[in-house]
């Protein structure tokens, strides 16, 4: 099976509120890459990423799904999250576990209220993002206007990569501002031809407004600009991704994700701006007496997996999505938990896209991967928020404890407090 360095990974999470065409989207990136051969439907059931009986009967997405595709030698783990706000609980588990997100606006609605509270929280993480107008084939959709809302709540450092070609039904296609190209839909295939006659000065203008940003990012780059008051496409990408990687630029995309218009060119923006695993080079917890520790992230280090969501699966039973930090984890071996103070099996690692996985003998750094967990307690179950090490050491009779409790964990996030807190608990003694 193919393996890739840290340079050529990119893990990424799709986030919007419900309704603006998030998770067809997803499907659309795996449809245009070719890792499926159809486009997965929300409608009709056949999603990759809303698999869930409950998420097809209600044709929303209730659960975090990851897949994976293979673009230009990169792989890109994508993450497509819930948009409802009562599943918001994997929005904040998917953000420890990626180095970029997509946030999506509907161009026939823009940029909405219940978005506000999504980007808060991105910028709270200060997180690398994208924002894509999606739906711009739509009978409402306005390119402009969507533009005008979303530098109204995010600012100015929203600036257009790409400018539509035609709109609403006509929508066919996008200009990519750092190719100076076209990205046509044609006979059903998207082709790269030359900007249409009647869009060149429009986008030579919007390239010039993409300069001022990037160069900012970088001294040398100002410098360079303010004497040539122009810049290569190498040194426009090289400003481009400090720019973002610093939270400093939002570039924004267009798409329509039905017909797959804009979505070649999204994956392909990914790989060239969005920062590789790389930029991650330790992660921060906290031991059991609340002291500061800090794991460093490398190929060679010793083995550190994140928990970061826990599902029942039929066919699987209890699976665990990780995020390797750190080492290999090999199939078969076993899981300190250093959260729950328990252990697990960490049986077969899969790469999965739907119910369709590809086995795998290891997982390395940087990947993200569902594992297979069986847990030797329980009455400490293994939950998300967890970092979790291979040990050699066994359980203790009655599920007890295995670990340590100067092992560190992750800090869990800050959420609000309840107003009211029930808990039920079944009683298996006869009635009477």
């Amino acid at each position: 099976m193919k393996t890739y360095s840290m340079d050529k990974i990119r893990n990424i999470a799709l986030i919007a509120p419900h309704g603006v065409g998030k998770t067809t989207l997803a499907d659309a990136m795996l449809h245009v890459s070719g890792t499926v051969g159809r486009r997965g439907n929300v409608d009709d059931g056949s999603s990759i990423f809303d698999y869930l009986e409950e998420e097809i009967e209600k044709k929303q997405t209730m659960s975090a799904s990851l897949a994976w595709t293979d673009v230009s030698g990169h792989k890109v783990n994508i993450i497509d999250t819930p948009g409802v706000a009562d599943f918001r609980g994997d929005v904040y588990a998917s953000l420890k576990v990626i180095e970029g997100a997509v946030f999506v606006v509907k161009a026939d609605g823009g940029y909405e209220v219940a978005s506000d509270s999504l980007w808060r929280l991105l910028r709270a993480n200060d997180m690398p993002c994208f924002i894509v107008v999606n739906r711009l084939d739509k009978e409402h959709a306005d390119w402009d206007d969507s533009l005008a809302s979303i530098r109204d709540r995010v600012g100015v450092n929203a600036v257009p990569l790409q400018l539509p070609i035609g709109d609403k039904e006509n929508f066919k296609g996008v200009v990519d501002l750092i190719k100076m190209k076209a990205f046509v839909l044609d006979g059903g295939k998207i082709v790269e031809q030359d900007i249409p006659a009647d869009m060149q000065d429009a986008a030579q203008e919007a390239r010039e407004a993409l300069m001022d940003p990037a160069a900012e990012a970088v001294d040398e780059l100002m410098e360079k600009y303010l004497e040539e008051l122009t810049l290569t496409n190498e040194e426009l990408i090289q400003g481009l991704r400090t720019g973002i990687n610093a939270g400093a630029i939002y570039p924004v995309l267009a798409t329509a994700a039905e017909p797959g218009v804009g979505v070649g060119s999204l994956l392909r923006a990914v790989v060239e701006l969005m920062p590789s695993p790389e930029v991650r080079t330790e992660v921060a917890g906290t031991d059991g007496d609340d002291d500061d520790q800090v794991f460093a992230c490398s190929p060679d280090g010793d083995p550190l997996l994140y928990g970061f969501k826990k599902q029942y699966e039929a066919q699987g039973g209890d699976v665990i999505w990780v995020r390797v930090f750190s080492g290999t984890a090999k199939s078969g071996g076993r899981l300190n938990v250093m959260f729950r103070f328990a252990q697990a099996g960490s049986g077969t690692q899969h790469r999965t896209t739907r119910s369709s996985r590809s086995r795998r003998c290891s997982t390395s750094t940087t990947s993200l991967s569902a594992v297979a967990a069986t847990c030797c307690s329980t009455s400490r179950p293994i939950a998300a928020d967890c970092f979790m090490k291979p040990t050699s050491r066994g359980c203790g009779p009655s599920g007890r404890r295995c670990g340590r409790r100067s092992e560190p964990i992750w800090p869990v996030a800050k959420r609000s407090r309840p107003a009211m807190c029930v808990a039920i608990q079944t009683s298996l003694a006869p009635r009477g």
